[in-house]
């Protein structure tokens, strides 16, 4: 058993001799690998899931389409006769 005092998180990919392996959780936090006697070459790779940057770029865009939409509706309100301080009652 090759056990790493780091973190576990499942989008660990570990490779042993060059072949998939799975990926233990060890200790309830820490990430380990089994391994048959002998010397091996190993190998972790992290692959993180896209999905929370795909999350973040729709909130930026969201956001940049808000602003857009209320600095139209600024300047169509401010075109607008009437509206404003500058008004003045008859």
């Amino acid at each position: 058993m090759l056990l790493l005092n780091d973190k576990y998180d499942p989008n660990w990919q570990v490779l042993v001799d060059g072949k998939a392996a799975p990926l233990l959780r060890c200790n309830y936090i820490m990430r380990g690998v089994y391994l048959e006697p002998g010397e091996h070459a190993i190998e972790f790779h992290f692959k993180p899931s896209v999905n929370a940057l795909y999350v973040s770029l729709s909130a930026i865009g969201l956001g940049l389409v808000l602003l857009v939409v209320l600095k139209v509706h600024h300047k169509s309100d401010a075109r607008t006769p009437g509206s404003g301080a500058a008004a003045k009652p008859n």
